[in-house]
C-alpha cells in the first residue's frame, strides 16, 4: 500500500517502500521548488549515471508502492543516487537509527524553507515600505496632508465593509 505522502509513521513496519518515500520527501524538501522528483527523473538520473539501462521509472513507481521487491543490485543503485547507506533499506536497529536521522533533516528541512519564506515575504513588504516612503517624502507638504487624509478615508471604508 503506497503512503500518502510518503511521510514515515512509526507504527508502520519498516519496507522498502517506505524507506523510498521517504527519501523522495527529503528530495523535496531540498528542493528549491519543494517538489519531489519523479520517478521516471530517479531512473533517468540512475541510468545515466550507470551509462545503461539499469532501472526504469514502472520498477521505481512498483517499489514506493510496496508492489515490487527490488534486487540487491536495484537498492544499492537507489542507495548511491540519494547517497545513503545500504542499510539505510534494511530493517533493524541500524535503519531505525537511519530513519529517525533522516526524518529529522527532512523537518529541518522544511522548518528552513518555511522562514526562508517568511524572510522573504518581509523583505517585499520593507521594500513596499520603502518605495511608499519615498514617493511620500518627495510630495508637497500639501500633498502629504491630502494623502494622510485620503488614507484615513481609505480606513473608514474597510472598517465599514467589515461591518457589514
Amino acid at each position: 500500500m503506497p503512503l500518502q505522502d510518503g511521510a514515515a509513521h512509526p507504527d508502520e513496519e519498516w519496507t522498502i517502500a517506505r524507506a523510498l518515500n521517504l527519501l523522495f520527501e527529503g528530495a523535496a524538501a531540498a528542493a528549491k521548488d519543494g517538489k519531489e522528483p519523479t520517478n521516471r527523473k530517479v531512473a533517468d538520473s540512475i541510468n545515466r549515471k550507470a551509462n545503461a539501462q539499469v532501472i526504469s521509472y514502472e520498477t521505481i513507481r512498483k517499489i514506493r508502492q510496496g508492489g515490487y521487491t527490488p534486487s540487491i543490485d536495484k537498492v544499492h543503485l537507489l542507495a548511491d543516487l540519494f547517497q545513503v547507506p545500504l542499510d539505510y533499506f534494511r530493517p533493524g536497529d541500524t535503519q531505525r537509527m537511519y530513519q529517525e536521522q533522516y526524518e529529522r533533516l527532512v523537518q529541518y528541512r522544511k522548518q528552513a524553507e518555511e522562514v526562508l519564506k517568511q524572510a522573504a515575504q518581509a523583505q517585499e513588504e520593507n521594500a513596499r515600505v520603502q518605495y511608499f516612503g519615498r514617493k511620500f517624502g518627495g510630495l508637497t507638504p500639501t500633498d502629504q496632508e491630502r494623502t494622510i487624509k485620503f488614507i484615513k478615508k481609505l480606513e473608514g471604508l474597510e472598517k465599514m465593509e467589515e461591518d457589514l
